[in-house]
């Protein structure tokens, strides 16, 4: 009676991407931005650098964030606390008294995790981190196409339209940490549609003692597979132990005041926050006031998400739709870097996860809503692309707005998921 449970939701291959507007434009931004580039010299992150700060209230002291894993990686490797920080100590002689003394805000895992990469000189050291951050790159995309049409294809799309935004030039440029959570994610929802459930769930909970956000995967998974939920409960009951009780209680102390006073704004968020409290909304709402909304928002669309994913667990069990599973995955990678107050624009290389919902329901989408998401997708991801044309203020804080526009894509696909489904409920079955 229903087909679709047991087999993915699929039209014939009409799909033709070089007739695509969002692919053909693209590509020739991007064969524009590597002319004035490279032939005229223009360097557009050196040049917005500081208009991508500008307004925002965020925190720390400027520079790379690399300095702060290496310096953890430093003290773990030596046995000492990399929470709370003595600073009469000795210190790595590349590391300046700032960056020395920050609070470091993650899990134990990533402090260990940059314990090999702490034996070499700081530079060296961010050289070699950057390279391996490629490739995870492009790991986590070949990951990704085993579950969609088109693999290589795919791909090269993919890896065109993130290697050149500045998500990812940011993610290099800082030094940042999201590309070991998505592939994390990656191998957990590879593993997971292989029904290795176990698997799934010790993946996941690397993941969450890595980078605490993906701890919001464990409310899904409780609806979806409880054998994933326990298992990746099991896993982190195990680091915890593992790490031991000072640390795990140094570790909550550090993060409980991680962003509580403070919201990314401007061109440099991707939060939700962002949405409230930029240079339009200075004048009208305080940042406490914004918080507030931004919590309660954050509880309701979660409540939303929640409720929609145990009813449609209800027709479509565990993990019959690779489909449904993409985009709820694509769904909840986009709340990870929409939901912390102080997101970043380097986490907006999550949205490699809705990219690929995307592109493995684009041909059942009307070719309206196909061109209404390229639009959305084109202005979210392509800043580097429009910096020539909107690098200045106040066009410049119009990309505050990259994460509004991520929001409706969630949502549209969302819904043409839904149109999908019921008109293959509606659909007479031929016996």
């Amino acid at each position: 009676m229903l087909n679709f449970i047991k087999k993915n939701i699929s039209v014939s291959e009409k799909e033709n991407w070089l007739q695509s507007p969002f692919f053909a434009i693209y590509l020739g931004g991007l064969v524009f931005l590597f002319i004035i580039m490279f032939v005229f010299g223009w360097r557009p992150l050196q040049l917005n650098h500081a208009k991508l700060f500008v307004p925002t209230i965020t925190r720390g002291i400027g520079g790379s964030d690399y300095h702060f894993f290496y310096y953890a990686g430093w003290r773990a490797r030596l046995h000492k606390n990399f929470y709370f920080v003595n600073p009469a100590e000795p210190n790595p002689n590349e590391l300046s008294e700032a960056f020395y003394i920050v609070q470091f805000v993650y899990p134990p895992l990533m402090a260990y995790f940059f314990v090999p990469f702490s034996l070499f000189p700081f530079n060296v050291s961010l050289l070699i981190y950057s390279m391996f951050t490629i490739l995870l790159f492009f790991w986590s995309i070949y990951i990704l196409g085993k579950f969609v049409r088109k693999k290589w294809f795919y791909f090269v799309v993919a890896a065109l339209i993130f290697l050149f935004s500045p998500f990812f030039l940011l993610h290099l440029d800082h030094g940042q940490t999201n590309m070991p959570v998505m592939v994390l994610i990656s191998v957990c929802l590879l593993f997971y549609i292989k029904k290795k459930y176990k698997i799934a769930g010790f993946l996941l909970a690397l993941s969450i003692m890595f980078k605490l956000m993906p701890v919001i995967f464990l409310p899904y998974f409780f609806i979806k597979n409880r054998k994933v939920f326990y298992s990746a409960l099991i896993t982190c009951a195990i680091f915890l132990l593992l790490f031991g009780f000072n640390m795990t209680t140094d570790f909550m102390a550090a993060v409980s005041g991680f962003g509580g006073g403070s919201i990314n704004a401007g061109g440099w968020s991707t939060s939700l926050g962002g949405l409230f409290y930029n240079r339009f909304t200075y004048d009208y709402i305080s940042l406490s006031q914004a918080q507030k909304v931004v919590m309660a928002l954050i509880v309701i669309i979660s409540g939303a998400f929640y409720f929609l994913t145990y009813r449609m667990n209800k027709i479509i069990k565990s993990d019959a739709d690779n489909n449904l599973i993409l985009l709820e995955f694509g769904t909840l990678m986009f709340f990870v870097s929409f939901f912390p107050s102080v997101s970043a624009l380097h986490n907006g290389l999550y949205y490699l996860f809705v990219f690929t919902a995307y592109w493995n329901l684009r041909p059942n989408l009307p070719i309206i809503y196909d061109y209404l998401l390229q639009a959305l997708f084109y202005l979210s991801m392509s800043q580097g692309l429009l910096f020539p044309i909107l690098g200045n203020q106040p066009y410049m804080t119009l990309f505050a707005f990259m994460s509004f526009e991520m929001f409706i894509i969630v949502i549209l696909l969302w819904y043409c998921y839904f149109k999908q489904v019921n008109k293959q409920i509606n659909t007479p079955q031929i016996i």
